[in-house]
């Protein structure tokens, strides 16, 4: 009974962070896509990862809507056939903060390549390399794969020995990421040109969330190793390690300073024009109540 009191729990708390992911993530994806300015190919790359997470979130509904009515538990194939768009967000999520690493590293070192590159072709080679990393993990579930039973969520499509290889190859590319965004980070600081602002606000959201994924991949992976937990026992562990996952993003949110170095004032300023459409948040960030100052120079724009 209190397995089934702390698996309730854990639903209700990914029910709101599902809620909460949705609308942030929106947020910045309709920013990208309702200002010119945001629409770079960077922009464009973290617009991708927002919209992947989406995908990724509506993988624990299955989950919720089961834990809710009192089931729990479902057929793997069921689960399997449930989680292959939300895995396609997983896997894209996960090398897509890779993915804007990259393209910040080919801008700060090949300054000149980037800026004459064709945009189209640049954001499909990054699609084409996801895409692959997307083709391996499903080979990797699908040669693993047993029928049992499971509480489906995303990380329940990956059975056995695929478990532990998924997180220490998920904890491989988060590294892969820090390191990749510490050299930018080194770079840009050394230069202290004007892109130095605009890539602060980029540098924070991703160590961020970067040390949430991290965290609970290398978590996951002492479980798998060091413990014997099985059935509802496991099953709680691992959702206890997938909440830095999924709360990285409402952790940075919650946070007022935080709250003012995430985005550029263009990022701002767009996200307050979207909210001012909701009725009962109009009067809060009616421009009237509060002035916004954009400024458009090279400094806050992302190339």
């Amino acid at each position: 009974m209190e397995d089934d009191n702390a698996i309730f729990l854990l639903a209700l708390l990914y029910s709101f962070l599902v809620l909460f992911g949705f609308i942030t993530n929106s947020l910045i994806i309709a920013a990208t896509f309702s200002s010119k300015s945001l629409q770079s190919t960077c922009n464009i790359l973290i617009a991708f990862c927002s919209f992947s997470d989406i995908i990724h979130m509506f993988g624990h509904l299955p989950k919720i809507i089961w834990i809710f009515t009192g089931r729990f538990f479902m057929s793997s194939y069921l689960c399997n056939t449930f989680q292959a768009i939300p895995l396609f967000g997983l896997s894209a999520g996960t090398f897509g903060i890779l993915s804007i690493g990259v393209d910040r590293l080919i801008s700060v070192l090949f300054p000149t390549f980037y800026t004459s590159k064709n945009p189209f072709r640049y954001l499909v080679s990054h699609a084409f390399v996801i895409i692959l990393y997307f083709i391996g993990q499903c080979l990797l579930i699908l040669s693993n794969f047993e029928d049992k039973q499971v509480i489906c969520s995303p990380p329940e499509v990956y059975h056995g020995q695929a478990k532990e290889n998924w997180a220490m190859i998920s904890c491989i590319v988060y590294i892969t990421s820090f390191i990749v965004y510490l050299i930018v980070w080194v770079q840009v600081r050394r230069k202290d040109g004007p892109n130095l602002r605009a890539f602060r606000s980029i540098f924070t959201v991703m160590v961020v969330v970067v040390f949430g994924w991290f965290t609970g991949m290398a978590g996951f992976l002492v479980v798998r190793l060091t413990t014997s937990l099985q059935g509802k026992d496991l099953y709680i562990a691992e959702e206890l390690l997938g909440i830095p996952v999924n709360s990285s993003l409402f952790a940075k949110r919650l946070s007022d300073n935080a709250k003012k170095v995430l985005f550029s004032a263009h990022y701002r300023s767009i996200f307050r024009r979207q909210l001012r459409r909701v009725p009962i948040l109009r009067d809060r960030f009616s421009s009237n109540n509060r002035t916004i100052k954009v400024s458009h120079t090279r400094s806050e724009t992302i190339r």
